[in-house]
């Protein structure tokens, strides 16, 4: 594949790290997450929104928005991915790169636990996302499932390791307040916007066991119908969740 290192085009296998890289050491970086469709990024704006705020928390220098989007545009252009679904990804420590994948078709089914591991609301780095993701990793490959819902510490429903949860209760639909110290998703933002009807809160994790229905939010798949949760089969998508997701890929187009 062709990257983006340090605003040059190069194969991956050119690219160099330094042994003393804080991103390689001690995973003192940030990274972004991001779908494009044909060749354009969706919601770059809020996604270089956050991309400031986490790198403020370690003290990383952003290059401006028309470096970053110009660095995007080459790879895409490299790897022949302006047509279609691509995922680009953005890592800045004391380098920066960008790559472009396709991005590959979504599973037939999610399946989805809880975990009791919590995430640290307390921490100074909530709500930033920082590429020390190995304890979420860890989490989710433990689950053996596609996601894993965790608590915070007071036991309040938080997130999953690689996406953000809405739920339907008595045809209300809900997600966490960014205060239990889950992360600022920027497709959650969208939702919250676009729905005005949305609830942000604070809930014990058990309230998932009432839900009608359980969504899941992330940049690249927007959102993601829960089939199956702590091995309780949720039906198909509902009418709602099919309207929400199509107004919502509207939105990414512009």
């Amino acid at each position: 594949m062709i990257v983006s290192w340090n605003d040059r085009l190069l194969a991956e296998e050119e690219v160099k790290v330094s042994p003393f890289d804080g991103g390689l050491l001690r995973g003192e970086g940030v990274f972004e997450t991001m779908r494009a469709l044909d060749g354009r990024v969706c919601f770059w704006a809020r996604h270089y929104a956050r991309l400031l705020n986490s790198a403020a928390r370690l003290s990383i220098v952003v290059p401006d928005p028309e470096v970053m989007e110009r660095g995007i545009s080459h790879v895409l252009e490299g790897n022949e991915l302006t047509g279609g679904l691509a995922r680009i990804r953005l890592t800045l420590s004391e380098n920066v790169l960008i790559t472009a994948v396709p991005l590959p078709h979504p599973a037939k089914a999610c399946r989805v636990v809880t975990s009791a591991s919590p995430i640290n609301e307390w921490s100074p780095l909530a709500g930033a996302k920082v590429c020390s993701y190995a304890e979420n990793m860890t989490v989710l490959r433990a689950s053996g499932v596609d996601e894993a819902i965790r608590p915070n510490t007071r036991g309040e429903l938080c997130e999953g390791c690689l996406s953000n949860v809405f739920f339907v209760k008595d045809g209300v639909v809900n997600t966490p307040s960014l205060k239990t110290g889950c992360l600022p998703g920027v497709t959650r933002s969208v939702l919250l916007e676009r729905n005005p009807e949305f609830l942000e809160g604070r809930w014990p994790m058990g309230i998932l066991e009432q839900a009608e229905e359980i969504w899941l939010t992330s940049s690249t798949r927007l959102m993601t119908w829960v089939d199956e949760f702590e091995g309780r089969l949720m039906g198909p998508p509902s009418e709602l969740f099919q309207r929400t997701l199509a107004d919502l890929r509207e939105a990414a187009k512009h």
